[in-house]
This record gives C-alpha cells, sequence and structure tokens, in this order.
C-alpha cells in the first residue's frame, strides 16, 4: 500500500521534485511550479475576484440598478486597461471606478455613468464632472505656462 503524504504541501513539493504540476499533478510543467492550464484557471479566478469586488459595492449603494462584475469587466475591455482621463495604463493597484457624473450631484449607479480611472485621477476629480475636470486641468497647464 502507498505511503499516503501528510500534508497536502508534502504532495505539492513531490509532484514539483518529479517534474510535474504542483497543482493537478497530471501534467508535466513547462516552467515555474504549475503547468499551463492550471495556471490559466488561477489567472481566470484572480480576475474574477477583482471585478466581482468592485461591483460588490454597487450592489449596496442602489437596489434599482445593478452594476455586475461582467459590466466593469466588459468596460475594461471597451478602455483597453487605460484611464478615461489621462490613458496611463491601469493595473489593479491603481484603478479605481468613477462615476462620470457625481452620484451626490444625481449622477446613478449604472454602467454608462462609470469610467476606470487611476486613483490619483479619482481622488483629484472629486465631485467634478469630466468635462468640468478637463476644464480645470487646462486651466491648471495654461497658468503653469505663463
Amino acid at each position: 500500500m502507498p505511503k499516503v503524504s501528510k500534508t497536502r504541501n508534502e504532495d505539492y513539493k513531490k509532484r514539483i521534485a518529479r517534474g510535474y504540476c504542483g497543482c493537478c499533478g497530471s501534467r508535466p510543467i513547462d516552467s515555474g511550479v504549475t503547468c499551463c492550464i492550471c495556471r490559466d484557471r488561477a489567472k481566470a479566478v484572480y480576475n474574477r475576484k477583482f471585478f466581482y469586488s468592485r461591483a460588490k459595492v454597487f450592489r449596496f449603494k442602489n437596489t434599482s440598478s445593478v452594476v455586475s462584475a461582467k459590466d466593469l469587466w466588459r468596460l475594461w475591455h471597451k478602455q483597453k486597461g487605460f484611464c478615461a482621463l489621462t490613458g496611463i495604463s491601469l493595473t489593479r493597484e491603481n484603478a479605481q471606478i468613477d462615476h462620470k457624473i457625481s452620484a451626490l450631484r444625481g449622477g446613478c449607479h449604472v454602467i454608462e455613468n462609470l469610467q476606470w480611472v487611476t486613483k490619483d485621477v479619482n481622488h483629484a476629480k472629486q465631485r467634478l464632472t469630466s468635462e468640468e475636470f478637463i476644464a480645470l486641468c487646462h486651466l491648471v497647464v495654461e497658468y503653469h505656462q505663463e
């Protein structure tokens, strides 16, 4: 009878030592500790968690309109992963959802009123509409060019 490892960690280490995926154990690894299929699955789960955690906020704010994780994912891909106002490449660390028209100024929690921006832009913009914020940025640039 084969000896069973006491922990999952031991099984994981044994699979890797034999040159197989540490996750599933059935496929040879090409690089790292997991096969490409398990790596892709883990990446997909990580992506889902990112968009679900952002969508969860909108469930508590307004029950009449639901912004789903899929809606946020589509918006991310529509913007190609760039900030809607600056064009800076977004990451999970610097990305935030922003209302084009602030909720405090009558804007709704619907996907048409949302955009992905960087944290810095979101903090600077605050309650301004996108147009007001861009106009303010132009004033700042004009003042410093004189």
